[in-house]
This record gives structure tokens, sequence and C-alpha cells, in this order.
């Protein structure tokens, strides 16, 4: 009842990438969601299915988890560590690195976020070119078709 829970604190995450490669919605959610003692959700793993292509993601207060993204393709992967606050990542055909990306920056990137928006209310914008509306509210629809779940 408060909005608490791991889906709405760290869930956005996982759901955010997936929207940012698949730009569209799933045609179906999967979900199983276990609740600490006050009820809240502490364990959340989605599959979301799309015509294309499946998203297997994850949030937890139960464990640590890995939190590296996988973008997995016919010839290969992408492996982003700490997906989230990402400063490298790694391109792989099978098994073998054949290319890398790596950001020196000394932040966590959360700075790239603060700066967007205040560019944005300094110049009077009412929202983000960077992260509009209409994305913002697209990722609040997920969330709440995997809230509907538990």
């Amino acid at each position: 009842d408060l909005g608490g829970g791991a889906l709405l604190d760290m869930g956005i995450y996982p759901i955010a990438l997936a929207w940012l490669f698949m730009q569209g919605d799933p045609v179906d959610v999967q979900v199983t969601a276990r609740s600490a003692k006050n009820e809240v959700d502490d364990d959340v793993v989605m599959i979301f299915n799309y015509r294309d292509a499946v998203a297997t993601l994850a949030t937890s207060f139960r464990c640590k988890l890995q939190n590296w993204a996988y973008i997995v393709g016919e010839d290969g992967y992408i492996a982003i560590p700490d997906f989230w606050r990402a400063r490298e990542c790694y391109l792989y055909r099978l098994d073998e690195q054949i290319d890398a990306f790596r950001d020196d920056r000394t932040s966590h990137g959360y700075n790239f976020e603060t700066e967007a928006v205040n560019r944005d209310l300094l110049s009077g914008e009412t929202q983000s070119d960077i992260m509009p509306l209409s994305y913002s509210l697209k990722l609040q629809e997920h969330m709440a078709l995997v809230s509907t779940q538990f």
C-alpha cells in the first residue's frame, strides 16, 4: 500500500533495459514473485515475451544479483557489467571477445541524469528529449503489468 518493494525500487532498471532494446510491448509476461514478512515483494523474476525475442529480467532484495545484462543474438552477445550504471561492455562472437568499450568516468553515472534534468529545467522544457514522458509512461505500464501478477 505504501509503494515499496523490489519491483518499484530496482525493477525499473531491467525493465527499462528491455524497453530500450525492444522499443515495444511484450506480447506476454510471466512473473514469479516472493514477499518478505511485511508482505512487500522482495524477489521478482519476469519473463517478457516479444514477437521475436525473450527478455529474462530479475530484481531482488533477498540476494545480491550479479547485475550483468546480456543481449544475446544469433552470432554472439554483448555483456554489460553493472548495467544500471555501466562503465564498460564487451562484445563476444561465440566465446571470443572481439570488442570492448570502457568509460573512465569517476562517477556512478547519475550525474548525467542530474545534468540533463537541470538543463531541461533551466531551459523551460517540460520533458526530456533523452527520456521523454512517453517512455516513462510506458515503463510504468510495464511495471504495473508485472505487479498485477503477484
